[in-house]
């Protein structure tokens, strides 16, 4: 009886899991980005102190691609890289005008689209 209370429990989560995933790769689509290049801008605005280790960590996303996702930035005009005199292995990230505004339009309309999904999840999982 527990197992089976558990695992509807999952299903409901992995249902809103699967619909956000969907709604933040189409969203992010419309911005010219990909959903962990999303990530990732947001991530460094919202940090007062970013390296690439600090991203990777935070959002659980391997080095390798947030270093991918962070040269096409640079190249891009996005992000300022500049090396940690603590550490010269490692370099401080920062958003250049271009990410902050970048960033700033991504989120703008992100809270409604994000409360609309729960509203559509909310409706779905109500019905069973």
């Amino acid at each position: 009886m527990e197992h089976e209370m558990y695992t509807g429990e999952l299903d409901r989560y992995f249902t809103l899991w699967r619909l956000c995933k969907a709604m933040y790769e189409n969203w992010s689509k419309t911005y010219g980005f990909s959903c962990n290049e999303t990530l990732v801008i947001n991530f460094i605005a919202k940090s007062s102190f970013c390296t690439q280790k600090h991203i990777s960590d935070g959002l659980q996303i391997s080095k390798q691609t947030v270093n991918m996702i962070l040269k096409r930035f640079e190249k891009e005009g996005y992000v300022e890289l500049s090396v940690n005199d603590m550490d010269k292995r490692s370099k401080f990230i920062k958003l250049t005008d271009k990410g902050s505004k970048a960033s700033a339009e991504l989120i703008a309309d992100l809270l409604s689209i994000e409360i609309d999904t729960v509203r559509k999840w909310v409706s779905t999982s109500s019905d069973r």
